[in-house]
């Protein structure tokens, strides 16, 4: 309240940021754990910002009132904060930003109640795979049977699409089934944005994600690398695998249905985006 009454808008606004990155670490596990630490307050930080863009979007089910006011508070308090500490370079007019009258009172009732920042989950493990026409068919199988999924989603083309039940059969996957249809599976840049947007809802309902990075055309094999990115943002734990077949075209051709080796891409080539546990 000091900096609000002297008018210190920057101060103010990275103070309460960090302040609710440091709330929301208090609440969700034990302070002694390194609340200082920059690794635990980057995973607070990235949970609070999930869950603020899973309310404004809608990605979720029915949300408490403490999460909702606490995703309300950061979407404010964060807007105003890297408009300030941008130092104005936007194309819009940066005024002066005034906080909301009610900002402090609903800060203080969240400090004086009890409230997760943990959201979403509930339909177990998710595996997101794709499926193209000539070696999709081995990749997917496999992908199931490794896996072991509560949900499967599968990218397809309107081709592929007519071989999802002959696979499913075959792995013995009994589950939910969505299809993701990419007209044009080669070259349907455009299509992708839509499809990703399609998807968010399954992402952020999952208690896990596995992405499955064979078995598609490269632009398929490009949305999958984009679905892990944003199931990332939503704060689900997130792990990309890949299929390696060292039978030769014309047996994987012959017999699609054998289980392939499972390889972590994530350990086996980390690229520096950590899984969100």
């Amino acid at each position: 309240r000091r900096y609000f009454e002297a008018r210190r808008w920057p101060q103010l606004y990275g103070l309460l940021r960090e302040g609710i990155v440091s709330l929301a670490i208090f609440k969700d596990q034990k302070p002694e754990a390194g609340w200082l630490e920059k690794g635990v307050r980057r995973k607070a930080e990235r949970r609070v910002s999930a869950l603020a863009r899973s309310w404004e979007n809608n990605l979720v089910g029915p949300l408490t009132e403490s999460q909702q006011s606490l995703a309300r508070v950061w979407n404010q308090v964060s807007d105003v904060r890297n408009k300030l500490l941008h130092s104005g370079m936007r194309r819009e007019v940066v005024g002066v930003p005034k906080p909301d009258a009610g900002l402090f009172d609903e800060l203080q009732q969240l400090l004086a109640g009890d409230f997760t920042a943990h959201f979403g989950g509930g339909s177990g493990c998710l595996l997101v795979a794709p499926l193209g026409v000539r070696t999709g068919r081995g990749a997917l199988f496999s992908a199931l049977r490794m896996a072991e999924p509560d949900t499967l989603c599968v990218l397809c083309s309107e081709e592929s699409q007519n071989l999802v039940a002959d696979i499913v059969r075959a792995a013995e996957y009994s589950g939910p089934v969505d299809r993701f249809i990419l007209p044009d599976p080669f070259s349907g840049v455009a299509d992708v944005k839509r499809l990703v947007s399609d998807i968010r809802k399954r992402l952020a309902s999952a208690d896990e994600v596995i992405i499955s990075l064979t078995g598609g055309t490269t632009l398929m094999t490009c949305t999958m690398q984009q679905i892990a990115h944003v199931s990332r943002l939503l704060h689900r734990p997130t792990r990309r695998r890949i299929l390696l077949d060292r039978r030769s075209p014309a047996e994987q051709e012959k017999d699609p249905y054998v289980a392939s080796d499972w390889i972590d891409w994530d350990t086996e080539f980390a690229d520096g985006e950590e899984d969100c546990a």
